[in-house]
């Protein structure tokens, strides 16, 4: 047998501009997986990855979103406190008969918004916060309940619906004075409360 006969019989050739095949045997096939398990084991860690990602984004998102809405019920505050001064000033100023009892009743009705914004911002803004330097801490709500009190006073002080008391215009420097206390003291709680 000549060599280039037997090279063609292994299925090689040696000599140039002939095409050569190689031909690899392996000794055994590849192991089958028998089970889930093994075959999804591996992908646990970036399922488990993935879905705190999630997790992650989804309480950032909460936390702007509640971050926007105690903002915006910090800015109308100061529009609530305003239209309940000028109706005390108009209640406390006016003459004996049904103004007088209108403006007692807008008073009431504006002291109420003033109340329950106070009190929703005080509830939104209960919660916690993560800070790098440590863990979790609660961080103290927005509240002026004292300030509020002193200025609820300052508005519906007796005889505020006596029928027959006589105006007071010199109320209306004693309202204006608590009314800046009490947006000073929501101005204070709320930086703190932001920083």
């Amino acid at each position: 047998m000549s060599p280039k006969s037997a090279n063609q019989s292994l299925g090689q050739s040696l000599w140039p501009g002939e095409p050569q095949l190689l031909v690899v045997v392996a000794g055994s096939e590849p192991p089958r997986q028998t089970s889930l398990i093994s075959g999804w084991l591996p992908a646990v860690p970036t399922v488990l990855a993935g879905l705190f990602g999630i997790w992650a984004v989804h309480q950032l998102t909460k936390g702007r979103e509640r971050e926007k809405a105690v903002f915006e019920l910090y800015k109308s505050v100061g529009d609530h406190v305003n239209g309940a001064k000028a109706a005390a000033v108009a209640a406390w100023s006016a003459r004996k008969g049904p103004e007088r009892r209108r403006a007692i009743a807008e008073t009431k009705w504006r002291i109420q918004q003033v109340g329950g914004t106070l009190n929703r911002l005080r509830l939104l803004s209960a919660r916690r916060r993560f800070r790098w330097t440590v863990a979790f801490y609660a961080i103290r709500p927005i509240g002026v309940e004292a300030a509020m009190i002193q200025f609820r006073r300052m508005l519906t002080d007796d005889p505020f619906e006596d029928p027959e008391r006589g105006p007071r215009k010199s109320k209306a420097e004693e309202i204006e004075q608590s009314a800046g206390d009490l947006l000073t003291a929501l101005d204070a709680a709320f930086a703190e409360w932001i920083s």
